[in-house]
């Protein structure tokens, strides 16, 4: 079928080809809207539609999109929530207040950032009047976020430290079994906290006979 015809019986409007050009238009006279051949194709559709502002849209929200992102990615850690804070402690001073085998509990607070272990300071410490067996630690902190500790020991024959490695504190409490030579006839017992990923605080159950001895 020559190019440019319609099929006998097709309800298809011919369009007549422009003298001397590409483009394909309605017979004259027509009110059938013009169509344009598509490039490489032998389709023929409607002309391409040109709205003006829409093609740079994206390249505007993609960038609006990444800045939402990076700030969020920047975001510091949550703030302490006062009121709870001081909840948790009491409730925690209530736990083991009556409980006649803890010889001691230090506590403290921390703030947001890492620590290389060597770095740490002894923090709180409790020297025993009389030298105590210790059945274990108890480390708690506050929170949802996680941090490090290093317990330190000494007895009348040695002393040594213990380290803690990263614990969630909503998993608290957390149990510190001790060495046999590092729970007999125990001295004093220090403790800090290190490497948090928030402001926090911490508690350290020291756990023993309540009978020194002699």
């Amino acid at each position: 079928m020559p190019a440019g015809t319609v099929p006998p019986g097709s309800a298809v409007t011919p369009l007549a080809r422009g003298a001397g050009t590409g483009w394909w238009g309605p017979p004259p006279g027509s009110a059938v809207t013009p169509v344009a051949r598509c490039a490489g194709t032998g389709w023929w559709g409607p002309p391409p539609v040109r709205r003006l502002g829409t093609v740079p849209r994206p390249l505007v929200l993609v960038p609006a999109l990444a800045g939402v992102l990076l700030l969020a990615g920047c975001a510091g850690p949550p703030p302490v929530d006062e009121q709870a804070l001081a909840d948790w402690r009491s409730a925690q001073e209530t736990a083991t207040e009556a409980d006649p085998d803890v010889l001691a509990v230090l506590t403290g607070d921390i703030g947001p950032g890492q620590q290389d272990p060597a770095d740490v300071g002894p923090g709180v410490s409790v020297q025993f009047p009389a030298s105590h067996d210790v059945d274990h630690l108890e480390f708690s902190c506050y929170g949802n976020g996680q941090m490090q500790g290093i317990a330190r020991i000494q007895s009348g024959t040695a002393s040594g430290s213990l380290r803690l490695e990263p614990v969630d504190c909503r998993d608290s409490p957390h149990t510190i079994r001790l060495t046999d030579l590092a729970s007999r006839k125990v001295d004093s017992v220090g403790f800090n906290a290190f490497d948090s990923d928030r402001s926090s605080a911490w508690r350290l159950v020291i756990v023993g006979t309540t009978s020194p001895d002699g």
